[in-house]
C-alpha cells in the first residue's frame, strides 16, 4: 500500500516514520589463495604481515612500525617481525567497534625520540553506549599516549585532547591523524550521516570538520575562530552551555565535509600542505587541498564538483573551496580511502609531484598529476590533474610512505587480505615471483588424497618458474611439479608449503594447512531464518548452532558471528567478529534514501571445530520496502527530501521505520 503525502504551501519541516516489519537466505563461499597486485615495470609488491582488519600505520624514528587495528589494539612491527603482544589494547568499556568504529589511526610525535608521545584517535564509549542516535551515541576521542622501549604504551599514560560532537550513525566518522610541517596535530571528523542537521557547516559543533590542535591539545595561533565570539570545544564537541550565542570552536580548522576518511600531508612542499580524500555519496569522489582556515568545502550543497547527487549541475560556488580532483562512481568507483604524496626522488623522476589514492570498491591505487588542460565547465567536469591506474588490489584502508632499506616505499593496509604490504621501486633488479598454492580440498577421513596446484603462480619479470613443494609439512622437498597429488594415510594437521623460483636468485612461498582425518563442522543459521526481513530498529538476536563429526555438538564459544551492510558494489562493516551466540543487533536503516533500493544485511556464521577447522555460512537479509508518493496542492511544488530537490508529484522508495527528513521552502 503506497503512503501519500500532500503538502500545502507552507514553510515546514517534517520527518516521516515509515511502517514496520522482521528480516533472507545466501549461500557461502570457499577457499583462499595468496596473489599479488599489479604494479608497474620495476615495482615490487610484497606483503610484509598478515595482522587483521589493520586501520592506521606509523613508524617512530627508530624504525619501528606501529599497525592500530579497528578492534583497539596497536602492535609493533620491529626487525622484520610482528611483536606477538600488542602495545596496547583498548577495553570494551573504552572502544565502540559496530559498523565503521573503533581504532581508526595511530601518530607518532615528531620529537618521539625525546618525548615518546603516541596519538590514538578511536570512538569513545563516552556515554555508556554506543547506540547509533540518542543519547548513549559515542564520539570520536583523541588521545595522547606514551610508547616505552619495550613496546608497550600505557593505558595509564593517556591524556584525553579531544572529544567531537556525538556520531549520529555508525559509519561517515572520519578518522585520520596526522602531524603538519607546522608542528600541529591535524585530525578529521566525519559527518557521522547526520548532515542533514547541518552540522558539518556550523563551526560551533565538531562534525564534518577537520580540526588543529597543538601537540597537547591547545589552540594553534593560526586558526580562524579565536575571537571574542569563540570557545573550547574539547569536553563535548560543541560550545559549552553559556557560550555566547553563535559560538565557534576554537578547534575547527575548515568544514563542509562528508566522510573524510583520509588525508595526506605533502613532502615536498615548503609549508604545511595536504590533500584530503572525502568519499561522497552516491554520485562523486572528491580530493582537496588544504589547509585553508575557514574555508567551507561544500557538503552538503555540493558533492564533488557539483551540486549534491547531480552530474549535470556543476557550476562552481565562490562561497565553497572546489576540489582539485575528483571521479564518478561508474558502478564501481565509489569510497575513496587512503592517500600519499610520493617524495620526489624516492622513484623515478616520473613520480616527482604525484599523489596516490585508493579506490576501495574498484580495488586500485590511482596516480594523479598535475598537468593542466582540465575543462570545469564541461559535463562532466575535468580537473587539472591526469589520472592513472598505478597498481591493483582490493579493499585498501590506509597508504603512507615509510622507511625501506636506504629510501622510503609505499605501505598499505588491506582490509580483505588482512596485512600490511609494501609497493617499492626495485629498478632494473631482479623481482621474487608470487607463489600461489591451491588444493582440491583442505580435509577429509584418511587416506585423504589431495590434489595440489601452483600454476597460478607468477613472476613479475616474466621469467620461467621451478617448483618445490613440501607437502607433509616435514621441512623436505617432496614434489618438483606444479600440479602433484598427495595421499594422507594418518591423522594430524599437515603445512604444506611451496616454494616457486625464477632462476635468478628470487624466490616465493605460500603455504596451505591440510586436516587429514578431520572434516568441516556442519552450520546451522536458525536467526536469522530464510526469506526473513527487517525494519529499521528492529531488534533482533542472531542465533545457530553447528556439530562436528569429531566433537559432536560445538558450544557456542565455537561459533563467531559477522553482519555486513551492503551498498551497491561495496559494504561497510556491520557487526565485526564477534564470537558466541544470542548476539543482539538492531536492524540499520539506509545509508541514505538512495541506497534504500540497494541495500541489505550480510549475515555470516562460522563455526570452529577443536582443531582449528571452520565452516562459514551466510544469510543475506533483506529490508521491508515501502513506496512513498508526495504530491501538492497545486503540484509543482518543490521539496527536499533528504537534502536532494524534487518536483512534486513524485515517489521514491524507503525502508520500513526509517526517518525521512522533508523540507518545503517558502
Amino acid at each position: 500500500m503506497k503512503t501519500r503525502i500532500c503538502i500545502l504551501f507552507c514553510s515546514t519541516i517534517l520527518l516521516l516514520f515509515v511502517g514496520f516489519g522482521l528480516l533472507q537466505s545466501g549461500a557461502s563461499p570457499v577457499l583462499a589463495r595468496q596473489t599479488g597486485s599489479n604494479v608497474p615495470s620495476g615495482f615490487e609488491d610484497v606483503s610484509i604481515v598478515k595482522i587483521s582488519s589493520p586501520t592506521g600505520i606509523d613508524w617512530t624514528p627508530d624504525g619501528r612500525m606501529l599497525i592500530a587495528k579497528k578492534g583497539g589494539e596497536v602492535y609493533v612491527f620491529e626487525n622484520g617481525a610482528l611483536v606477538s603482544t600488542p602495545a596496547i589494547d583498548l577495553p570494551n568499556t573504552v572502544l565502540c567497534t559496530n559498523g565503521e568504529r573503533g581504532l581508526g589511526d595511530v601518530a607518532v610525535h615528531p620529537d618521539f625520540e625525546n618525548n615518546h608521545y603516541v596519538y590514538l584517535y578511536y570512538t569513545y564509549n563516552k556515554y555508556n553506549g554506543c547506540d547509533d542516535t540518542g543519547p548513549n551515541a559515542p564520539t570520536n576521542r583523541l588521545s595522547r599516549f606514551e610508547l616505552g622501549h619495550d613496546n608497550v604504551i600505557d593505558p595509564a599514560s593517556e591524556t584525553v585532547l579531544l572529544d567531537a560532537y556525538q556520531l549520529y550513525s555508525d559509519h561517515h566518522n572520519g578518522g585520520d591523524i596526522e602531524f603538519g610541517k607546522d608542528g600541529y596535530l591535524y585530525l578529521t571528523i566525519g559527518d557521522g550521516d547526520g548532515s542533514q542537521f547541518g552540522w558539518q557547516e556550523d563551526p560551533g559543533i565538531l562534525i564534518g570538520k577537520i580540526v588543529r590542535v597543538t601537540d597537547s591539545g591547545g589552540i594553534p595561533p593560526g586558526n580562524p575562530y579565536t575571537g571574542p565570539d569563540s570557545v573550547r570545544c574539547n569536553v563535548d564537541g560543541k560550545a559549552p552551555a553559556g557560550s555566547p550565542t553563535g559560538a565557534k570552536c576554537q578547534e575547527v580548522l575548515s568544514m563542509g565535509f562528508r566522510n573524510p576518511f583520509r588525508f595526506a600531508f605533502d613532502p615536498n612542499a615548503s609549508t604545511t600542505r595536504f590533500f584530503v580524500n572525502d568519499v561522497g555519496s552516491n554520485t562523486w569522489e572528491d580530493i582537496s587541498e588544504g589547509p585553508v582556515p575557514g574555508g567551507h568545502y561544500g557538503w552538503n550543497t555540493m558533492e564533488g564538483p557539483c551540486k549534491a547527487h547531480s552530474e549535470t549541475d556543476c557550476t562552481p560556488r565562490a562561497e565553497y573551496v572546489d576540489p582539485v580532483h575528483w571521479y564518478g562512481h561508474n558502478g564501481s568507483g565509489a569510497a575513496i580511502t587512503g592517500g600519499a604524496f610520493v617524495p620526489n626522488g624516492v622513484w623515478p623522476s616520473e613520480y616527482d609531484n604525484s599523489y596516490l589514492y585508493a579506490r576501495f570498491v574498484q580495488g586500485s591505487i590511482h596516480r594523479i598529476k598535475l598537468v593542466g588542460g582540465g575543462c570545469r565547465s564541461c559535463l562532466p567536469p575535468t580537473s587539472n590533474y591526469a589520472d592513472t591506474e598505478f597498481a591493483t588490489w582490493p579493499r585498501i584502508v590506509d597508504m603512507k610512505f615509510g622507511p625501506y632499506e636506504n629510501t622510503q616505499a609505499l605501505y598499505y593496509t588491506n582490509r580483505e587480505t588482512n596485512e600490511v604490504r609494501r609497493i617499492a621501486y626495485v629498478g632494473g633488479a631482479n623481482r621474487s615471483p608470487v607463489a600461489v598454492a591451491e588444493s582440491s580440498t583442505d580435509s577429509g577421513p584418511v587416506p585423504l588424497m589431495v590434489q595440489f596446484d601452483g600454476t597460478n603462480s607468477s613472476d613479475p619479470d616474466g621469467d620461467s618458474l621451478s617448483y618445490e613443494w613440501d607437502l607433509n609439512g616435514d621441512g623436505a622437498p617432496d614434489s618438483t611439479a606444479d600440479a602433484p597429488t598427495f595421499t594422507y594415510n594418518t591423522v594430524g594437521t599437515y603445512t604444506v608449503t611451496l616454494v616457486v623460483r625464477d632462476g635468478n636468485g628470487g624466490e616465493g612461498t605460500a603455504s596451505l594447512v591440510i586436516d587429514a582425518g578431520n572434516t568441516h563442522p556442519e552450520v546451522t543459521m536458525n536467526v536469522p531464518a530464510p526469506n526473513a526481513m527487517f525494519a529499521e530498529g528492529q531488534t533482533f538476536i542472531l542465533h545457530g548452532s553447528a556439530t562436528d563429526l569429531q566433537d559432536g555438538v560445538l558450544s557456542d564459544s565455537a561459533l563467531t558471528w559477522e553482519v555486513r551492510r551492503h551498498h551497491n558494489t561495496h559494504y561497510h562493516p556491520y557487526l565485526d567478529p564477534t564470537s558466541g551466540n544470542d548476539i543482539e543487533i538492531i536492524a540499520p536503516g539506509p545509508e541514505d534514501w538512495l541506497a534504500a533500493t540497494n541495500s541489505y544485511l550480510e549475515v555470516l556464521l562460522t563455526a570452529t571445530d577443536s582443531n582449528g577447522l571452520s565452516t562459514t555460512i551466510s544469510r543475506n537479509v533483506m529490508p521491508l520496502t515501502v513506496p512513498l508518493t508526495f504530491d501538492s496542492d497545486p503540484s509543482g511544488l518543490t521539496l527536499i527530501v533528504e537534502e536532494v530537490e524534487w518536483t512534486t508529484p513524485f515517489e521514491i522508495t524507503s525502508w520500513q521505520g526509517h526517518k525521512l527528513r522533508v523540507d518545503a521552502p517558502d
